[in-house]
């Protein structure tokens, strides 16, 4: 797996920057040998959007996976357990707000 410093926000997706953006990563693994690696899925002025970004991603996803509104919340407030740093505290109030 590459070496380059990451934050990691959740087992799947990880915050790079360079000296123009924040890059969203995503945890990918090689077809045949199985090997991690980090896939880089957008890019983003800011932090708030890049967490808007991976919000609005993960909320497409469930949509498409899920057969009801209750089980897509339930689907983004189990993601929003995850993560792994306080960057994302607000989110994870917001998405806890909905549950209420």
């Amino acid at each position: 797996m590459e070496t380059f410093p990451l934050i990691r926000i959740t087992d799947e997706f990880a915050i790079d920057a360079d000296k123009y953006q924040f890059i969203l990563n995503e945890l990918k693994h090689k077809e045949k040998t199985g090997e991690p690696y980090w896939k880089p899925v957008g890019y983003y002025p800011t932090l708030s959007t890049l967490i808007s970004g991976l919000s609005d991603m993960q909320m497409y996803d469930a949509v498409r996976r899920c057969g009801s509104l209750k089980a897509v919340q339930d689907d983004l407030v189990g993601w929003a357990e995850g993560f792994k740093t306080p960057l994302v505290s607000d989110l994870r109030k917001a998405v806890r707000q909905v549950e209420d």
